[in-house]
């Protein structure tokens, strides 16, 4: 791929083949890296990352909370240091021109 570097690092996020789809209840993201290192670790995270946020967000605020998506959006800023870019109904190129709005109620299961 005429893009990357040698070492197989896309310093353009736009044109980097190294992505993860990730669905939610109410849409995808896919995660733009600019290297499958990050993307790896980011993979290899994620899981583990959604419990310790939940968990901490839960016990912060006295109620059950689960939000993935925040804390998906979380470690990909952490692990990506070369860029930002998430594709989903839009376009975001930066961490500050998200908001998220939770503010859907569930019963327990």
């Amino acid at each position: 791929m005429s893009n990357l570097t040698r070492w197989g690092v896309a310093h353009n996020l736009e044109k980097s083949p190294y992505n993860l789809v990730v669905d939610y209840e109410d849409e995808s993201l896919e995660f733009i890296f600019s290297s499958q290192q990050y993307k790896d670790i980011f993979y290899r995270k994620f899981v583990d990352n959604r419990i310790k946020i939940n968990t901490s967000l839960s016990n912060r605020f006295g109620f059950n909370i689960e939000n993935d998506k925040l804390a998906d959006i979380r470690l990909y800023f952490t692990t990506e240091k070369r860029g930002f870019l998430i594709k989903g109904k839009e376009e975001y190129k930066c961490l500050d021109t998200i908001v998220l709005n939770g503010v859907s109620l569930m019963n327990k299961k």
